[in-house]
């Protein structure tokens, strides 16, 4: 067996050998960007929906996080539950991911799958109903983990890291406590949807291994057909130059 002498640390050394596959770029016929990157030997594929949004571009911390959770607990066509349900029973998932410019909504199931849970997908990006009933249940829930996890000398560091690195007023350095989630209300999240969560504003990513003849019928039936114009969402919040990271 090999001895690490950890009191010495591993030579640096330049990257090497790292052949990243080839993405195709196809545009639907509203304009909606598509990008394909064939990867893989087993049948299953993740759809991802992103718009430029995130938490660069929300209102007060916390906005676009659960903008993206109540979506999915509620639309025009199913119930939280049968959203659940739906995907659980073809053995696929569907999340959400927040980063500082986008916010993405991920679908992950076998490739064979994928035309039986894409429309649970595109209910909830496109007739949510932000049901007030489950917003109260999932802002209760939050506010109870969060004011335990509060008292964790991790969670205290990493806020006043952020504080420290960004100001407490950038974007960046925001994190998202008892006191920000109170004040998080439904409407704004309604506002956020609307002004962020548009086809204009959004682009597709298909992973894995599939047909891309049929999987761009299948975008095309349920996006390329919705009226795109184009949307410049602005700078976002991080960008503006009055809250730049602290120097010194």
């Amino acid at each position: 067996m090999v001895q690490l002498d950890r009191t010495t640390a591993p030579a640096a050394a330049p990257l090497s050998n790292i052949h990243l596959p080839a993405y195709k770029h196809m545009q639907l016929a509203n304009g909606v960007p598509v990008y394909f990157l064939p990867f893989g030997s087993v049948e299953v594929v993740e759809l991802q929906v992103i718009f430029k949004a995130g938490k660069g571009y929300e209102p007060a911390t916390g906005i676009a996080a659960y903008t993206g959770r109540i979506m999915q607990e509620g639309t025009a066509k199913y119930s939280s539950l049968e959203i659940a349900q739906g995907l659980d029973g073809h053995g696929a998932w569907l999340n959400q991911d927040i980063g500082e410019e986008s916010l993405g909504f991920k679908l992950a199931t076998t490739t064979e799958k994928l035309k039986e849970v894409l429309p649970f997908l595109i209910d909830v990006l496109q007739q949510p109903t932000f049901p007030e009933d489950e917003f109260t249940r999932i802002k209760v829930q939050a506010l109870d983990r969060l004011k335990v996890s509060e008292q964790k000398t991790r969670n205290k560091a990493q806020r006043t890291f952020g504080h420290l690195m960004f100001g407490e007023d950038h974007p960046y350095g925001r994190n998202l406590g008892s006191k920000e989630l109170e004040t998080v209300a439904l409407d704004v999240l309604k506002a956020y949807y609307h002004q962020y969560l548009v086809p204009g504003n959004m682009s597709i990513a298909v992973v894995g291994r599939f047909d891309e003849g049929e999987i761009m019928e299948m975008l095309e039936a349920y996006f390329g057909q919705q009226d795109a114009p184009s949307f410049d969402p602005g700078h976002s919040h991080a960008m503006n130059p009055i809250l730049t990271p602290k120097a010194g």
